[in-house]
């Protein structure tokens, strides 16, 4: 989750462990913790963090990212009644 939620802030790179993302995101959200975030600061690049994780998407036939990436955004983009892209 918290990827997703750096995608919100920052455009994508490659992490090799939770931590690091971790502390990158409490660059953009100094008091981050998986029971406290802060909704309003993350809903204002909800729209920034799909486009991103869009672009990283490789394969969209393979059940999951080959390469560091989320599909929260496809979750999102219903939420927000947003037309999704079908699987071919």
């Amino acid at each position: 989750m918290e990827y997703w939620f750096y995608l919100h802030f920052r455009d994508p790179r490659s992490f090799t462990d939770g931590q690091k993302v971790i502390r990158d995101l409490r660059r953009h959200l100094p008091e981050y913790s998986k029971d406290n975030f802060d909704l309003v600061k993350l809903k204002a690049g909800v729209h920034k963090a799909i486009e991103r994780a869009k672009r990283q998407e490789e394969d969209l036939k393979a059940l999951w990212p080959k390469n560091t990436g989320t599909r929260v955004y496809q979750l999102m983009k219903v939420l927000l009644g947003e037309p999704t892209q079908k699987k071919r």
